[in-house]
């Protein structure tokens, strides 16, 4: 994505923090700028953060909305596929040795299940043996260059005048569903126990999208 010069695109309003790359073989590696002091606190996010989050996050999917570029499979970028299977149970297997978050991935899943509904386990025993109906029903939507991981553990804000929102980890970029990037912020505790309502955010975004598309 670097690369290609695809995130040269983004408004400056965000900032992907990647200043070079380089590989030798089968090596790779990225020099960022040190964004340290601008991280996303660990704690529920005021309602001027959650905002400029998400206009950050409109003004993304709104730059490449529908954009004939991003099917360029050099790109690499992530299918509805990826992006449904990335934390799942079967994955988590098959990189088992990779991080901590496999291990609690292969964990966590057979203990959600103890604590859902049946029927809700059957859809998703189901989907997790073939997603494609779920990738069938996204592909019915327009898509857009998501980041695929929309979290606080991969932003940050400089306050600095205008305010910049610093975006990295693009490792699950995908040409997708801008929604799923909306799922990501909304599932972390820090959007959830804020002051400001998930509906009442999701209003705000879609108003923010609409006026950016025109």
């Amino acid at each position: 994505l670097w690369q290609s010069g695809l995130l040269d695109r983004l408004h400056p309003m965000l900032s992907h923090t990647i200043v070079a790359c380089a590989h030798d073989d089968d090596n790779w590696a990225m020099l960022m700028e040190d964004i340290s002091p601008t991280l996303m606190p660990n704690r529920p996010y005021t309602a001027a953060e959650l905002y400029l989050l998400l206009d950050a996050l409109a003004t993304i999917h709104a730059t490449f909305w529908e954009a004939e570029g991003l099917a360029d499979p050099t790109l690499g970028l992530c299918t509805h596929r990826h992006v449904l299977e990335v934390f799942t149970w079967a994955t988590a297997r098959r990189f088992a040795t990779i991080c901590p978050v496999s291990e609690a991935l292969e964990e966590g899943w057979p203990l959600l299940q103890e604590l859902m509904a049946l029927d809700v386990i059957d859809v998703l025993d189901s989907l997790y043996a073939d997603p494609q109906p779920l990738c069938n029903a996204l592909a019915r939507y327009p898509t857009t260059l998501i980041h695929g991981d929309y979290r606080g553990a991969n932003l940050g804000i400089n306050w600095s005048s205008p305010a910049q929102v610093m975006l990295f980890d693009w490792q699950l970029a995908a040409c997708s569903a801008a929604t799923i990037d909306l799922a990501w912020l909304f599932a972390a505790h820090n959007v959830f126990l804020s002051p400001v309502t998930l509906d009442a955010l999701t209003d705000y975004y879609q108003q923010r999208l609409c006026e950016k598309l025109g």
